[in-house]
């Protein structure tokens, strides 16, 4: 037996065709099926060629569910130009609402909850604030202060906790030359203040939950947000003994839940 001729040339030529075969699957499926190369690429951790590859096929099916694989790999790659780009379409659906409150149910759902999304407490609020992070990242400074000032109500309620955007613009070089940021600074006051509140009339017996974790967490946020606002030369009600005293309390009774 000729061991060249016989066993590897038959096996060389089989496994030059097995490669030529994946050559072709994978050119059919970049030309005419974009969504799976996608779903290939995310799982392949190539999440550049992922977002590429849900674009190519967003284009043609503007289909909801691609458009918010695209919005969550924008921020995954920090491409904060499409990120603004495709939340600004995102979020004027007229099904934005409905999907978000699905988002929230499945979120709600898990058994280890994303961290960053259980703070900002709704895919809304994360949305909304990665889009400001976004803005403020392409130095469209007034963009994100408006926004942010615009979709904040500041008002802490268990069922509404609004959103804290102000968290990714509160230094000098966002608010400087903003309308309404001096009242923007004493209402942040008031909602860390009833922040407080909601915490201690929701913290009871130690209980775990989400609505606890993402208060205290936004306490925290919102509390160093207005001691560097208030070093700036904002004006706040607040000092930064009082700011330090109250988010030990709730570090202290968040301590107790790990």
């Amino acid at each position: 037996m000729n061991f060249k001729k016989d066993v590897l040339k038959p096996v060389l030529i089989t496994f030059a065709a097995l490669i030529l075969l994946l050559g072709l699957v994978m050119l059919s499926l970049h030309l005419w099926c974009p969504y799976a190369m996608a779903q290939i690429s995310y799982k392949l951790g190539a999440n550049n060629a992922a977002l590429s590859y849900f674009e190519k096929d967003y284009k043609n099916s503007k289909n909801y569910d691609v458009l918010y694989s695209i919005l969550n790999l924008s921020i995954k790659t920090d491409n904060n130009e499409k990120l603004v780009n495709y939340f600004e379409e995102f979020s004027v659906n007229e099904n934005y609402r409905d999907y978000i409150k699905k988002i929230d149910e499945k979120n709600l759902s898990l058994k280890v909850t994303n961290l960053v999304k259980s703070k900002l407490y709704s895919e809304d609020n994360y949305l909304k604030n990665r889009y400001v992070l976004a803005l403020a990242k392409l130095s469209r400074t007034k963009d994100a202060f408006n926004y942010a000032f615009d979709n904040t109500s500041f008002v802490a309620d268990e069922n509404k906790l609004d959103c804290y955007l102000f968290t990714y613009i509160s230094n000098v070089n966002y608010f400087e030359n903003c309308e309404n940021s001096n009242n923007a600074t004493l209402k942040m006051c008031e909602y860390f203040n009833n922040l407080f509140s909601v915490f201690k009339a929701n913290y009871v017996n130690d209980e775990k939950t989400v609505l606890n974790f993402a208060v205290g967490g936004r306490i925290n946020e919102v509390g160093n947000n207005i001691k560097e606002l208030d070093k700036l030369g904002y004006s706040v009600t607040l000092s930064a003994e009082q700011i330090n005293d109250v988010i030990l309390q709730v570090n202290q009774k968040m301590a107790l839940k790990y």
